[in-house]
């Protein structure tokens, strides 16, 4: 008797619900015994789980979470069945490392076009790679440095992945990535690191348009996204994003004017252009720029004269050869 109170008030504890329960006594016989009620089917326990996980991340990056096959489902895949880590859903670090995982599958056309190093190990290979570092000679050759790395999508933490720097907090702060072969449009999803300060992924190739999200990132002091293929116009935001220190869109295909609000990134130090389709004239805001230093704006079809504003400035280099038609040209 006493076995069977406790498990009784076992169960009453487990299902976490309390009833009060009613005895009338009178002499009326019992009614006939009937078979339990059959229960209605619950979610399986792995879809329950799955759906845990999912529903985080489409709050983070939205619906195409839930889409089979986009950048985004298969990042969810990889945390929650594939990752050595397995980290909880309640895990501080989850949507970092999901973010992460995402940003190699859109940059790899979902994993059909590998970079050019450092690949999530394959069955029998360990975190180890070589990475084979992008670096340019004053003469435009390119040569690849080798030295040793962790690769991405490994079971280290996610801050050991190369390219991905992290403060001692273990939060991302800067994404650098050159000349890997990195593909298709630049994953917006990376605006979601909330204390990322540099995102720099030059000589890729990367299309598309600049990500008008990546303006809104309130700690980026740092843009490189020169030598892609990129297109389209400069995101009207980023003559907003006052923090911007370094902003270099270089060696791309991009049109259209130099916006007059250029003179509210009073914090830019570097400010390169060059080697685009920009036209119109010079804005003679950018003599607002009091601590501007490197300037290349060359090789684009700008038009008309050069401000007075702009020699106000003290510039350490100045690009603007083979570029304005002019007087001053």
């Amino acid at each position: 008797l006493y076995a069977a109170s406790a498990i009784i008030l076992l169960f009453v504890i487990c299902t976490g619900v309390a009833y009060t329960v009613f005895v009338i006594m009178n002499d009326d016989p019992p009614p006939p015994a009937t078979l339990p009620p059959t229960q209605v089917p619950t979610s399986s326990p792995t879809f329950s789980r799955e759906k845990v996980y999912r529903d985080q991340f489409v709050a983070t990056v939205g619906p195409q979470v839930d889409v089979r096959g986009t950048p985004q489902d298969l990042a969810a895949q990889w945390i929650i069945f594939d990752d050595p880590r397995m980290l909880s859903a309640e895990d501080p670090g989850l949507v970092q490392r999901y973010l992460c995982a995402l940003f190699w599958f859109a940059t790899t056309e979902s994993g059909k076009k590998k970079w050019s190093s450092c690949n999530p190990p394959e069955q029998g290979e360990s975190s180890a790679c070589i990475f084979q570092r992008f670096n340019r000679l004053n003469n435009d050759q390119v040569e690849s440095i080798p030295e040793d790395a962790t690769r991405w999508l490994s079971k280290e933490h996610e801050c050991e992945w190369i390219g991905n720097l992290c403060d001692d907090n273990l939060v991302s702060r800067v994404i650098e990535i050159w000349g890997q072969n990195l593909t298709g449009p630049l994953p917006t999803e990376i605006a979601e690191l909330p204390f990322l300060q540099a995102i720099s992924l030059p000589f890729n190739d990367f299309t598309g348009t600049i990500p008008s999200e990546y303006a809104g990132m309130r700690h980026l002091l740092s843009l490189e996204l020169h030598d892609n293929a990129l297109t389209g116009t400069i995101p009207q935001k980023f003559w907003l994003a006052n923090a911007l220190q370094n902003f270099n869109v270089g060696g791309n295909m991009l049109s259209g004017t130099l916006s007059s609000q250029v003179g509210l990134l009073t914090n830019l130090k570097g400010f390169h252009i060059y080697e685009n389709m920009l036209d119109g004239t010079f804005p003679s805001e950018i003599g607002n720029l009091g601590f501007l230093s490197f300037m290349r704006c060359n090789r684009n079809v700008f038009n008309g004269t050069l401000p007075t504003q702009l020699f106000e400035l003290t510039l350490w280099e100045f690009y603007i050869l083979r570029n304005l038609r002019g007087p001053s040209n």
